[in-house]
């Protein structure tokens, strides 16, 4: 098996690379930056499956966290995450 980067296990899915990064960085820290991100109100478990969406949240979260990221990509790379990084 080839080895694959962060970036491409997210892009194309791979449940077993965001498991990985999950279990390396621990849930409760990804609790912690998905309430800074704007994911409030939703109850977020801090377990290893949260990595896989087994926690659901609302449709205003993830806009606020899209929005979060975006913003944080803006910040460090003076443009947009889409439009800074796209590949040909």
């Amino acid at each position: 098996m080839r080895a694959i980067s962060l970036r491409d296990g997210l892009v194309y899915s791979r449940n077993q690379i965001t498991a990985q990064r999950m279990e390396q960085v621990g849930p409760s820290k990804v609790v912690r930056l998905a309430r800074a991100m704007g994911v409030r109100d939703s109850e977020l478990d801090a377990v290893p499956s949260l990595a896989l969406g087994t926690s659901p949240v609302t449709l205003k979260e993830m806009v606020s966290a899209y929005v979060w990221h975006d913003r944080q990509s803006r910040r460090l790379c003076g443009a947009g995450h889409g439009h800074a990084h796209r590949e040909s």
